[in-house]
C-alpha cells in the first residue's frame, strides 16, 4: 500500500483529493494533510509517505521549497504538483526537481488522480525490480570473483585489484583478513543479513565487502595502514563484538595477511576455522591460528577402532557401545580436527554393525539408513555422538531379542557347516548327509534360519575370512583357500559385496 500526503492551503481541495483517493482503491492510503510546506515537512519526517501531492503556491513554505527540503532527505519520494494556468512556470521548475506529474486544479478529476497514482505506482515497482536486478547482478559478480580466487592455484594480485576496481570495491593489500560468518537467528534473510553485518563491521575496520558462500557470509577488510599486532587483534575483537550485537553467529577468523594475492589464504583460513564450529557449539568464535594438527594422535583412535571392529565381528553388544563411546572420547581428548576422518570412522562403524547383524546373523527387521548422508548432516560432534550411539543401541537391541530355536536337522546342518565350511558344503552333499531331499531341506532351512542355505554358507565363510584377516598374518590367497575358495578373484568379489571393502583394503586398514 502506498502512503500519500496531501498538501494545499485550501481545505476543500485537500478534502476533494482525500475523498477521491480513499474511494477509488485500497492500494492507496492518505496518511496526512497539511496546509503549507513547513507543516508538510514535519509530517513527512513522522509519517514517511511514498507520494506527496502538493500545491506550488502556499504561505510559509511553498511547494518548490518543500520538494528541495525533502529531496535532501530522501530522493525516492514521488511528487505530484498542483497548479493553475498562471503557475505553469512554477510547474516547470517543480518538474526540474523531480516532480513525477502535475495537475491543473481547474481540470482535476477523480479518474485523472487515479491514473496518475497508478502510473507512479507502476514506475516505482519497475524501479524496485530494476534495483533488485542490479543488486543481484552485483552480488553475482562478487561471488564469481570469490570462486575465481578460490579456484586459482596462484592468485594474481594485479588481476584481483583490477576486478575489485571494476566492482568499485576499495580494498588495498595491506593488513587484510576475512571473517566467515554463519547466522542462526537472523530474520533478515542471508543477503539482507549480510548487508547489516557489513554495516556493523564498517564501524570498526576499513573497506569491508562480502560474498555469500554455502549459506555463509564472508566479510573482508583492512585493519588500517600499519597498526601494531596488539591493535590489529583489538580491531578484530571489536568487529566480532559488533557483529554479535546483531544476533547469534558463529565466526571463523583468518590470520592477517599482506598482498591481494593472499586473499585466497584469507578465505580458506576463515572458512576452515568456521568448520571447526563442529567441535564447539552455535555462537563460537574461532581463530585459524589457534588450531594445529598432529598426525600421531590418530593412531590411538585407530587402535580403539580395531578393537571395536573385533567386538562387532563377535557381536559383543556391551563392548560395542563401550568402545564406540571411547572413540568419541578420543576425538575430543586428542583434539581430532579432521571432520572427514570422523565422518568416515562413524560411517564404517554403523555399516559394519548393520552388515554383521543383517547379513551374518540374519536379523532382517533392521531398517537400512543412508549412514553417509545422515552422518554428514549432523552439525556438531556432540550431536553426531548422540545419534551414532542411539542407532547402535537400536540395532543391537535386536541381538538380545533374537533367540533362534532350530529343529534337529537344521541344527545338524549348522554344526556341519561349522566343521566343514572349508570343504564341499553343497546343498546336495548336506542333504545326503541329513538323509533329506534337497527341496525339503532347502525349505526348512530358510524357514528357520531366515535365508537360503547357500547364502548362509557364504556369510559364514566371509565371517571366518574377516576374522582371519583381522587376527592372523596369513596372505589373502591363503585365507581364501582356508575358507573354501580356490579362486582368489571370486573370493575378493564376495568379500567386498558383504563388507563394502576389498580384503586387501580391509587388511591394510587394520595395520
Amino acid at each position: 500500500m502506498l502512503k500519500i500526503l496531501v498538501v494545499d492551503d485550501e481545505i476543500l481541495i485537500r478534502q476533494w483529493f482525500v475523498f477521491c483517493i480513499e474511494k477509488s482503491s485500497e492500494s492507496y492510503e492518505v496518511v496526512g494533510e497539511a496546509e503549507n510546506g513547513l507543516e508538510a515537512l514535519e509530517l513527512y519526517k513522522k509519517l514517511s509517505p511514498d507520494i506527496i501531492i502538493t500545491d506550488i503556491k502556499m504561505p510559509v513554505m511553498d511547494g518548490i521549497e518543500l520538494m528541495k527540503q525533502i529531496r535532501s532527505i530522501n530522493r525516492s519520494t514521488d511528487f505530484v504538483v498542483l497548479t493553475c494556468h498562471a503557475d505553469f512556470d512554477y510547474a516547470r521548475e517543480a518538474i526540474k526537481f523531480g516532480a513525477a506529474e502535475y495537475m491543473l486544479k481547474t481540470e482535476v478529476e477523480q479518474k485523472q488522480i487515479i491514473n496518475i497514482l497508478e502510473k507512479i505506482e507502476k514506475a516505482r515497482n519497475e524501479k524496485i525490480n530494476s534495483d533488485k536486478a542490479i543488486q543481484i547482478h552485483s552480488q553475482n559478480m562478487r561471488n564469481r570473483l570469490f570462486y575465481d580466487i578460490l579456484e586459482s592455484k596462484r592468485p594474481d594480485g594485479v588481476c584481483i585489484k583490477e576486478r575489485l576496481t571494476e566492482l568499485e570495491i576499495n580494498l588495498n593489500g595491506r593488513n587484510i583478513f576475512a571473517l566467515a560468518i554463519r547466522p542462526y537467528n537472523t530474520s533478515l534473510g542471508l543477503a539482507n543479513g549480510a548487508k547489516a553485518l557489513k554495516s556493523k563491521a564498517e564501524e570498526i575496520f576499513e573497506a569491508v565487502f562480502f560474498f555469500i558462500h554455502n549459506n555463509t557470509v564472508v566479510l573482508f577488510g583492512n585493519t588500517g595502514s600499519n597498526p601494531s599486532l596488539l591493535m590489529q587483534n583489538h580491531i578484530l575483537k571489536e568487529a566480532v563484538k559488533r557483529i554479535e550485537e546483531k544476533g547469534l553467529y558463529s565466526i571463523g577468523i583468518s590470520k592477517i595477511h599482506n598482498g591481494l594475492d593472499s586473499l585466497k589464504a584469507c578465505i580458506e583460513e576463515a572458512l576452515w576455522a568456521l568448520e571447526q564450529e563442529f567441535f564447539e557449539h552455535r555462537g563460537s568464535i574461532i581463530y585459524s591460528e589457534a588450531i594445529s594438527e598432529d598426525e600421531n594422535k590418530y593412531k590411538e583412535v585407530d587402535n580403539i577402532q580395531k578393537s571395536l571392529f573385533k567386538a562387532i565381528n563377535e557381536a559383543s553388544v556391551d563392548s560395542i557401545i563401550d568402545l564406540a563411546e571411547k572413540v568419541f572420547e578420543l576425538f575430543e581428548l586428542k583434539k581430532i580436527r579432521s571432520i572427514e576422518y570422523i565422518h568416515k570412522v562413524c560411517t564404517d562403524i554403523l555399516d559394519m554393525t548393520y552388515n554383521k547383524l543383517h547379513y551374518d546373523m540374519g536379523i532382517n527387521n533392521i531398517g537400512k539408513v543412508d549412514y553417509i548422508n545422515e552422518v554428514k548432516n549432523k552439525l556438531f560432534l556432540s550431536e553426531l555422538k548422540a545419534w551414532v550411539i542411539e542407532i547402535l543401541r537400536e540395532m543391537l537391541s535386536f541381538v538380545k531379542l533374537k533367540k533362534p530355536i532350530y529343529s534337529s536337522s537344521v541344527r545338524k546342518a549348522l554344526n556341519y557347516i561349522e566343521e566343514h565350511y572349508h570343504e564341499d558344503t553343497s546343498q546336495k552333499r548336506i542333504s545326503r548327509y541329513l538323509h533329506l531331499s534337497p527341496e525339503y531341506f532347502c525349505k526348512i532351512f530358510k524357514e528357520e534360519v531366515g535365508c537360503n542355505y547357500s547364502i548362509y554358507v557364504i556369510k559364514f565363510r566371509m565371517e571366518k575370512a574377516q576374522k582371519l584377516l583381522q587376527d592372523s598374518d596369513m596372505k589373502i590367497y591363503e585365507i581364501a583357500e582356508r575358507v573354501g575358495y580356490h579362486n582368489l578373484s571370486y573370493f575378493s568379489r564376495l568379500f567386498k559385496k558383504y563388507y563394502n571393502i576389498s580384503p586387501f583394503n580391509f587388511k591394510k586398514m587394520l595395520k
